[in-house]
């Protein structure tokens, strides 16, 4: 069962790595998942466990505020008995994680590990100290985790500090080599007249540093006139569109394409020269550039601690610029302008050869060998510890129905006492 706080219908990295792995988790498990729900869009979570009212960005980093449905969770625990429970970023879904039923031992019904995708660049400072405060109240629902992983050695950094505890298993994101691959069609448009595209992917906010990116190509523009950038990702682009006309680049340099579908994401990676990742904190691991090294494209990202391990530090294929740095950015984009065609065309085996490092199938058979040595250690819950917990479980619930009704009840009998009382004082007057 997967369990997480964000849509699993719309674009992000959390969902998108729940989506392109369920195929080979059901190799080994039978899996369902769960999450929130989200006004306008479809949900292909098989539970919707709430309903998204707005979303929060803090450093960076945009948070889902959902309606959480009462014992939605609970429910599809009893319903489905999953032997294994994996939350996604457990201290954003800590509503769901405590909705799991406890049994006679005060350990999880289900076996439940979390899985934490984001991470902290910045280590110190008001704003971290605060959040090692607020922490502290869900300590105790972290330490009934059955195992933790981290999609990072920066995220287990970041977690084991607001959460220590036992060690924390890295095992990185995966791209799905049999589907990004070098070999397919090209977006023939972009190859017109021989120009160099460089493509952005990704979602339209601020931490992704797409403002950069233009301040860059518009220093590389002022000398190369055979270069385009391509925009491609969902989100509010006005600010962007102003800041290129306040550049005068012409109209058809630079476009922004909204959000893409999977079969003209490929299509992109194949066709880009370079595909430019210029986020300025917060990336847990960086599956975007996977995706692109697999499917031929050189990278530029900046040098952040999750693109530094998703790069492994930087090669000639994957080069990294300073963060939040339009000079440093456009300077590796000249370098990779420059490279001669035959070194590109090496640079693109190599990169490829990167990211098969990275195959989906391989990380997810990672994963479940993790889940299924944890399940091992922590044990199996038997029917009858089944039948128990939820006959326990709802004998609490029923008495806590009783215990609301009769104290409603009781402050509505109040209520209408002093109301009475205040009618006869003022019929006395």
């Amino acid at each position: 069962m997967f369990v997480g706080p964000y849509p699993l219908g719309e674009p992000g990295g959390v969902a998108s790595v729940v989506n392109k792995s369920r195929p080979y988790f059901e190799k080994r498990f039978d899996v369902f998942t769960a999450g929130p729900t989200r006004r306008g869009r479809q949900n292909p979570a098989n539970v919707a466990t709430g309903e998204v009212l707005f979303d929060v960005t803090f450093r960076g980093t945009r948070i889902p505020v959902a309606y959480v449905y009462p014992g939605v969770v609970r429910e599809a625990i009893f319903r489905y008995k999953p032997a294994v429970v994996l939350i996604d970023e457990p201290a954003l879904a800590i509503s769901d994680l405590r909705q799991i039923p406890t049994r006679s031992d005060r350990k999880l019904i289900s076996a439940t590990f979390g899985r934490h995708h984001a991470q902290d660049e910045n280590e110190d400072g008001f704003q971290t100290q605060a959040l090692e405060y607020l922490s502290r109240p869900l300590r105790r629902d972290m330490r009934k985790l059955a195992g933790r992983l981290a999609v990072s050695h920066s995220t287990e950094r970041t977690v084991s500090r607001y959460f220590p505890g036992d060690p924390i298993k890295v095992i990185p994101n995966g791209v799905d080599t049999t589907q990004f691959k070098p070999e397919g069609p090209h977006i023939e448009e972009w190859e017109k007249d021989g120009k160099k595209t460089f493509l952005f992917v990704g979602r339209i906010e601020e931490k992704k540093g797409v403002e950069y990116l233009i301040r860059a190509f518009a220093k590389v523009f002022a000398d190369r006139k055979d270069i385009q950038l391509k925009i491609a990702g969902p989100g509010d682009t006005e600010k962007l569109r102003e800041l290129v006309q306040d550049f005068g680049l012409p109209q058809d340099s630079v476009s922004f394409l909204g959000a893409i579908s999977d079969g003209d994401l490929k299509k992109a990676y194949r066709t880009a020269t370079a595909s430019v990742f210029p986020s300025t904190r917060g990336e847990g691991f960086g599956i975007v550039i996977l995706e692109a090294l697999a499917s031929g494209s050189l990278v530029i990202a900046s040098n952040i601690n999750g693109y530094d391990e998703a790069t492994e530090g930087g090669k000639e294929y994957a080069l990294l610029a300073k963060p939040a740095d339009p000079d440093d950015l456009a300077r590796v984009m000249i370098e990779v302008l420059e490279y001669p065609d035959r070194k590109r065309d090496q640079l693109k085996i190599d990169a490829r050869a990167h990211a098969v490092r990275y195959d989906l199938e391989t990380i997810v058979g990672l994963t479940c060998d993790y889940l299924e040595t944890g399940l091992a250690a922590y044990g199996i819950s038997s029917e009858e510890e089944w039948k128990r917990t939820e006959q326990r479980v709802r004998e609490q619930a029923r008495q806590t129905t009783i215990f609301e009704a009769g104290a409603v009840a009781t402050v509505s009998l109040a209520a209408a006492g002093v109301i009475y009382i205040a009618r006869s004082k003022l019929r006395k007057k």
